[in-house]
């Protein structure tokens, strides 16, 4: 009996061992996403020649908890969302949003002073952008929907300039997570425009 069940293993755990390889062969891989900034060609410039001048510091950016995870978040209905294990960022969203706006502002407003600081303002900066992700709502082949609360300080941080919500909408009409990401890009891009207009403003 014991020979019996020495040989009956000796059969099936090479096939256990096999069936582990073949389903860790068969996971698909993941794909990795970044946003992107406008086109610098495309950007309908609003800076003077006066804004050359003018350093722009782009201070803290929060989003929601659920969004700050490797994998892409998508809702899958109006209190369901779904992480998907494949398709992720491709290092933090945070970091990446701030580099986004940084340069387009830079493109819009004709600047090469626009900074990414995450520390307290000083005397170098005359505009400190602070901008909040309320919310960032993807539903693959209907449409991505963001909403931000920003604020434009001056004098160190002291002086509240402008503090504004601004929503914006772009329709994906694909499953694919490289149309939703550019999408992603491109709401990000209408708020670029949105903040470069007030920051001309105060000029």
């Amino acid at each position: 009996m014991k020979n019996y069940a020495v040989s009956f293993l000796a059969r099936f755990i090479p096939m256990g061992v096999l069936a582990v390889i073949v389903g860790c062969a068969s996971t698909p891989p993941s794909n990795f996403y970044i946003l992107n900034s406008m086109e610098k060609q495309a950007a309908q410039q609003t800076g003077s020649d006066a804004m050359q001048q003018v350093a722009i510091g782009i201070g803290s950016i929060e989003i929601p908890d659920y969004l700050d995870r490797s994998q892409i978040v998508i809702r899958s209905s109006r209190s369901e969302l779904k992480v998907d294990e494949f398709n992720r960022w491709a290092g933090s969203l945070k970091e990446n949003i701030s580099s986004v706006l940084a340069e387009n502002l830079s493109s819009l407003l004709s600047t090469n002073r626009v900074f990414v600081h995450q520390w307290m303002p000083d005397d170098t900066i005359n505009y400190w952008l602070h901008v909040e992700i309320i919310r960032l709502d993807v539903i693959p082949g209907d449409a991505v929907t963001m909403k931000a609360h920003w604020t434009i300080l001056g004098d160190r941080g002291k002086k509240e300039y402008i503090t504004r919500t601004s929503e914006f909408t772009e329709k994906v009409s694909e499953q694919s997570y490289g149309v939703i990401v550019a999408a992603i890009s491109r709401t990000f891009e209408k708020l670029s425009h949105e903040i470069a207009s007030e920051i001309t403003k105060l000029k």
